[in-house]
């Protein structure tokens, strides 16, 4: 999977331009937050299908709480 967001060739300030034009970081910030559900499971189609089934050590790590900055 390839993608490219790209803007305008100049830098465009909030002060002339604000919410009129979109902010490219934005855009794919919003675009990878489509690709995983909350809960993990990925939803780009035929991922899966690529990633081999979890051996008894990734199991037993899935299960493990690892601390994160959002709780």
């Amino acid at each position: 999977m390839f993608v490219e967001v790209t803007g305008p060739a100049r830098d465009l300030h909030s002060g002339n331009f604000g919410r009129t034009v979109h902010e490219p970081m934005t855009d794919l910030v919003s675009i990878l937050g489509k690709l995983v559900a909350p809960d993990g499971t990925i939803l780009v189609p035929g991922v899966e299908d690529m990633i081999s089934p979890a051996d008894t050590e990734e199991k037993y790590m899935a299960i493990i709480h690892f601390p994160t900055i959002c709780g």
